[in-house]
């Protein structure tokens, strides 16, 4: 196994492509790979539990609008608005501060509570996204996310094929998504073709799945690229962006169809 890079959150697979050298296959090389599956099982355990703390989170703030008419109401009217901008803002940062700031992310409890204002921003933004919509199309959306959250992990899991390798696909294929997204905007504004948003949310969540599936591939490891064990704030990160995401996409679709 490859020594890993702690700057770098990703590392390539030991006996992939990348590293054709045959080491010895005796008992020491045995209990090392037994020790690494070890780690990554308490990995993925450590990422999916920080992912269900976020959308409990996520979920406790989305709520209480539905439940708190008065509070809807509020969330609603366009002076408190400010409230998502601030939110979003300080996502964006704290986003930007787990992805590209490694050592922060590593840094206990620095880590913890970057992740804490990360969550509390998105669940604040998610919180006045969903009071916009109806009760019954924020529950669609999420038994709709739900399903297909559990079908891609499902799938990404146990298929053969490795998604590992589409990495360059998946980004071209965002910068394509922001591109048609400022067109959509584009032409919403000044020729109110509004039909452009549902098909801008409906590429937005099938591109999330894509990620999604991505992402699970790169937690599980096995495939030739692979997030290293002591990333787990990075990964949870991720899983959260992608499930968050086609979330939000889905709302957008069902709540304006």
């Amino acid at each position: 196994m490859e020594q890993l890079n702690f700057e770098n959150p990703w590392r390539h697979r030991a006996g992939s492509d990348d590293d054709n050298e045959e080491g010895p296959k005796d008992d020491i090389a045995v209990q090392f790979g037994f020790d690494d599956r070890s780690i990554r099982a308490a990995f993925v355990a450590k990422v999916f539990a920080l992912v269900t703390v976020m959308f409990a989170i996520t979920a406790a703030f989305s709520a209480v609008p539905i439940y708190n008419k008065d509070f809807k109401k509020w969330c609603n009217q366009e002076d408190h608005w400010w409230c998502v901008y601030v939110a979003m803002g300080v996502f964006f940062i704290f986003y930007i501060t787990l992805m590209c700031c490694g050592r922060a992310r590593r840094c206990f409890p620095c880590n913890l509570f970057i992740l804490t204002c990360f969550t509390f921003s998105a669940a604040t933004m998610t919180m006045f996204i969903t009071a916009t919509y109806s009760a019954d199309a924020v529950l669609i959306s999420l038994l709709i996310t739900t399903g297909c959250s559990a079908s891609i992990i499902l799938f990404a899991a146990t298929t053969k094929k490795d998604l590992t390798s589409c990495l360059g696909v998946a980004f071209i294929l965002g910068i394509c998504l922001m591109l048609f997204g400022l067109m959509a905007c584009i032409f919403c504004i000044f020729l109110n073709w509004q039909f452009l948003y549902i098909v801008y949310a409906v590429l937005g969540a099938l591109l999330c799945m894509f990620y999604l599936a991505i992402d699970i591939q790169l937690i599980m490891g096995g495939r030739r690229v692979e997030i290293s064990p002591e990333e787990y704030i990075f990964a949870a990160t991720h899983v959260f962006v992608d499930i968050l995401g086609m979330f939000l996409n889905i709302l957008g679709v069902v709540g304006n169809a």
